[in-house]
């Protein structure tokens, strides 16, 4: 049996996601253009990209909330899983999917990961499959098709990508559904974060030395680059696994496929561009999807979860 999501606390999910979402879309228009501008490498570009933002984050909590740095001996395992593995397969498959395919391929593969999380959400954290939501990521998934162009336009098929592209929805869902064990496990939504992002940096050096990613020289326009890269990035990330304490790791996920939409409005909005028709009935679909959200169902939340999760969102 399960139980309704009180109103609040999913409302307040959904626009966390949201917020989250919006800073995600613009990082693949940074990557892309420090991978094309800088001649970087996918792999290497995610290295470097994942020690800023480790760095950042430590000096931001450092000042302002060190005891999120402090967790207990027994927390290592799961922070492996969670970091040196999910967190890792996420950032290092994302950038090489981008290089081998393109952002169009890329996007519409990564955003198999709802119904990915939804499946792992059944079988590991006793989520429920409802009609709502298996409609929510059909309409999602047909929306992103539609906004980037499902068609020969863009495409650069080979086998190897679409494994690449394929295996990065993987994980992103194995991060959301580590990522919802993490809002459980800790007190804050930056410790899970920051750690996370520590082993998954460890894990994408030892990755970048196996495949041997061509190293890059680090100068002025590659640290201002990176920098610019870590905001939307922490943003977009913290945001997301804030959500996860309010909704469902395959919802949250859902929500997150709003993000080409995002990126195609910022388009219109910030360089003037047009969209067809078409991409703006793929948006309309994925906002119809992610509506879809509010019948959602789900157990109750953890014991004093609504009550000290909005302190968690922000570092302080």
């Amino acid at each position: 049996m399960t139980h309704a999501l009180p109103a609040g606390g999913r409302l307040r999910g959904v626009v966390i996601a949201l917020i989250g979402t919006a800073a995600w879309a613009t990082t693949a228009i940074i990557m892309r253009t420090l991978m094309q501008g800088l001649n970087i490498a996918p792999l290497t570009l995610a290295v470097w990209r994942d020690v800023t933002v480790v760095a950042v984050l430590f000096l931001v909590l450092r000042a302002t909330a060190p005891h999120v740095l402090r967790i207990r001996r027994t927390d290592l395992p799961f922070l492996l899983l969670h970091g040196g593995i999910s967190l890792a397969a996420m950032n290092a498959l994302w950038a090489l999917s981008l290089g081998y395919n393109g952002a169009t391929l890329s996007t519409v593969l990564i955003y198999l990961a709802p119904g990915v999380a939804a499946l792992g959400g059944w079988a590991f954290l006793h989520e429920p499959i409802t009609r709502w939501k298996i409609t929510a990521i059909v309409l999602g998934l047909a929306g992103v098709g539609l906004i980037v162009g499902v068609s020969t336009q863009g495409y650069r098929l080979t086998p190897v990508g679409v494994v690449i592209g394929l295996t990065s929805a993987l994980g992103f869902a194995a991060f959301s559904l580590t990522g919802k064990v993490a809002a459980r496990r800790f007190q804050s939504t930056w410790t899970g974060l920051f750690y996370g992002f520590v082993f998954a940096t460890l894990a994408l050096i030892v990755l970048a030395l196996a495949m041997r990613s061509p190293a890059v020289q680090f100068d002025s326009r590659l640290g201002v680059g990176l920098l610019v890269l870590a905001a939307p990035t922490l943003l977009g990330y913290g945001f997301f696994s804030a959500a996860l304490r309010y909704l469902p790791a395959s919802v949250a996920t859902l929500i997150a496929s709003l993000e080409p939409a995002l990126t195609a409005v910022m388009a219109v909005a910030l360089l003037g561009e047009r969209l067809a028709p078409v991409q703006w009935a793929g948006s309309g679909l994925i906002v119809a999807g992610v509506m879809l959200v509010q019948r959602e169902t789900n157990g109750p939340p953890p014991e004093g979860a609504q009550a000290s999760a909005a302190a968690n969102e922000v570092p302080g």
